[in-house]
């Protein structure tokens, strides 16, 4: 069990909750309901599974309690709630309990990406626990002097968690194509967008390994920005419009009958999502593969002028909260696909469709979460936790 948390100073039953005064002068009410539901005794808390046994009928969440007392060395909070029942509750987990700030926007951009060399990730775990915590604080890390032999990007992702199968396979080449399947495979400039944002859940971290990048080839630059810092902006400025994004659903598809495995999905979601305290949860901004927008007529010309509105404040804040590099063969790009958009440049003097070649793949978010969580346990738990742009009401 973790030791690094505040202890107790007082505690004292009111009619409502249990106040609690804690070593830091900070105070909280717990209420009897969220306390009587989140018992950790063994008759209603399993140890072994971290679960609990059963749901609470409506008589227990309105129980009043007998008593409260500090127990096991300062451990532990017990509380009578009747003859039957002596409730159970980790000092830890109380500490715990408390509405976190969205820390996204106390930090200004990176003036230079974080840079970790290949061998260092791949050999040290200090390495990889600094690319996790790079990615959940600044959303974006480069690795540098990664081999460049083609499937190299299944070995940078297996030291975070497993690879994302998608409809582009585990791992996907990005080049000119002479039949694409996807704008990105053409010479075309490539707007800023999330990938597969029309997914029920999208992927959370994106790679992106320049094996190949030509001298001779033009253009072709990547290009990175936070939306989630373009979202809050937008929220001070325009707080109508950004009402209206948060109301009305776009609509994300990728209809493609003519390929070797045929896809049809179309999903509608918000552009913006915030939580109960109107906080940005999740971004959902992708025009290349946005569909007719299924909204009654009276909706519309709301949607469209509040959409307009958006993608200026993004075009706008690219000096910002953007990145513009031109990648070269051995660097590796990770960013979380939920929180930053991307595009790239036209491309020019394009001979071979090798001429600037990356492999691409993704990880789920909720994998990247867990991976990111067991090391922050261990290297760095007194440390905040930012949020990971995955729609998650609160980060703790």
């Amino acid at each position: 069990m973790s030791t690094n948390f505040l202890e107790i100073r007082s505690l004292q039953l009111r009619h409502t909750g249990l106040w609690i005064i804690w070593s830091d002068g900070h105070s909280e009410e717990y209420s009897y309901s969220w306390l009587r539901q989140n018992c950790h005794c063994e008759q209603c808390y399993n140890s072994s599974t971290g679960q609990r046994r059963a749901a609470l009928a409506d008589d227990d969440l309105k129980q009043q309690p007998k008593s409260a007392f500090i127990a096991d060395n300062k451990l532990t909070v017990n509380i009578h709630w009747d003859i039957r029942h002596l409730g159970r509750y980790p000092v830890e987990q109380l500490s715990a309990y408390k509405k976190p700030p969205n820390n996204y926007y106390q930090y200004a951009k990176q003036e230079m990406l974080l840079t970790i060399p290949f061998q260092d990730y791949i050999f040290d775990d200090q390495s990889r626990w600094r690319l996790l915590q790079g990615l959940n604080q600044h959303g974006i890390v480069l690795l540098t002097d990664v081999p460049t032999q083609e499937d190299t990007i299944r070995q940078v992702a297996a030291r975070i968690a497993p690879i994302q199968r998608t409809i582009y396979g585990e791992v996907y080449d990005v080049c000119v194509e002479d039949k694409p399947i996807n704008i990105a495979y053409t010479d075309e400039e490539l707007p800023l967008h999330m990938d597969l944002i029309y997914y029920e859940s999208p992927p959370g971290l994106q790679l992106l390994h320049c094996l190949r990048f030509n001298e001779t080839v033009t253009g072709g630059l990547s290009t990175f920005l936070d939306a989630f810092k373009v979202a809050e902006q937008f929220q001070r400025t325009d707080p109508d419009a950004f009402s209206t994004l948060c109301r009305l659903p776009g609509c994300f598809q990728k209809i493609h009958r003519d390929r070797e495995q045929p896809v049809n999905i179309i999903y509608q979601r918000p552009h913006i999502v915030t939580n109960c305290y109107q906080e940005i949860i999740g971004v959902n901004w992708s025009p290349p593969f946005e569909g007719p927008v299924r909204l009654k007529s009276d909706d519309l010309a709301d949607y469209y002028q509040a959409y307009d509105k958006f993608a200026g404040c993004m075009a706008n804040g690219f000096n910002a909260y953007g990145y513009e590099f031109r990648l070269k063969p051995g660097d590796l790009v990770i960013f979380n696909n939920r929180r930053f958009v991307h595009g790239r440049q036209k491309i020019g003097n394009i001979i071979s469709k090798t001429d600037r070649w990356l492999q691409g793949c993704y990880i789920s978010i909720d994998d990247f979460v867990n991976q990111f969580r067991l090391a922050h346990q261990q290297y760095a738990e007194h440390e905040p936790i930012y949020h990971f742009a995955n729609q998650n009401y609160f980060e703790q």
